[in-house]
């Protein structure tokens, strides 16, 4: 949002400074005028106060969520010529969801497939972190944020610029809050302090990456993790190529990011390898695929 500093804004007016100029967002509350994403200070009883005052961006500002409702607030990410590194994407949230089928999602638009995906668990987010597990729940909507966390989280959510760059100069994300039949007295989600900021350091310590990728585990029922070692140059995958113990190829793959997991698991056990063939290097690494 603009002036997450003072709170958080939508297009339609705002308070404080910029928490960063250049890091700060805009966000785009649907034209939906059944929309329940409002702007101003919360007046809840326990969604009851921005985390920088005055204002965050809240499942309305005083009343509950109704029941049947899903409500979506947009927000992209400015790549502005950056085609290196990670696109961090960072907010503060509270929940108040009952467990069950009800709670909110974050969305990315894939550009290459041209839908919205969900970011838990998808190949293509690099990283996704900073909530408690246990407000994490799979969910006919897919996996949601849902139950009652009335304490600050600080959630990141990281993209491969070098990837996205090759479609877009911006990442579209989308927040999606879902509520079933049911009518209750729940408070919903709000969000404050949302900031993006390309880097090619990650968002959390890890160990410098000693081979210039790495596959693991090599012995699985198909699901095969890829890491390329950061550059701070473009630096995609350009193709992937699965062979089988033969030498015949069996599948291949397009451009992917250089963080990715490989699902394998539609293809007989065996004995395969793959030729990851990237923008610096091409390399061969033998896998199993166990059932």
């Amino acid at each position: 949002f603009r002036n997450c500093g003072g709170g958080c804004s939508s297009r339609n007016g705002g308070d404080g400074a910029d928490t960063i100029i250049g890091s700060s967002l805009v966000v785009d509350l649907a034209s939906d005028t059944n929309s329940i994403w409002q702007v101003g200070p919360p007046q809840k009883t326990l969604l009851n106060l921005a985390s920088t005052v005055p204002n965050a961006l809240i499942t309305d500002t005083i009343s509950p969520y109704p029941a049947s409702d899903t409500s979506i607030v947009y927000v992209d990410l400015q790549l502005d010529g950056n085609t290196w590194g990670i696109q961090a994407l960072e907010w503060m949230q509270k929940l108040d969801y009952p467990y069950g089928e009800e709670g909110g999602v974050v969305e990315f638009w894939n550009p290459d497939l041209e839908n919205w995906e969900n970011c838990f668990n998808n190949p293509l987010v690099y990283n996704y972190y900073g909530f408690d597990l246990s407000n994490v729940e799979l969910t006919p909507y897919g996996t949601l944020f849902i139950g009652q966390d009335l304490d600050w989280k600080s959630v990141w959510l990281c993209f491969d610029n070098s990837y996205f760059s090759l479609f877009s100069d911006t990442i579209k994300v989308r927040f999606v809050h879902y509520s079933d039949t049911s009518t209750n007295l729940h408070e919903g989600w709000m969000i404050d302090n949302m900031i993006a900021h390309p880097t090619w350091i990650h968002t959390i310590a890890e160990k410098e990456q000693v081979n210039y990728m790495d596959v693991y585990p090599t012995v699985s029922s198909g699901v095969f993790h890829l890491k390329g070692k950061k550059k701070q140059e473009f630096h995609i995958i350009e193709h992937i190529e699965v062979f089988d113990l033969n030498g015949q190829l069996v599948q291949s793959f397009g451009q992917l990011p250089t963080v990715y997991t490989l699902n394998l698991e539609h293809l007989l056990p065996g004995n395969y390898r793959l030729q990851i063939t990237t923008n610096f290097e091409s390399n061969s690494y033998p896998i199993i695929i166990t059932k």
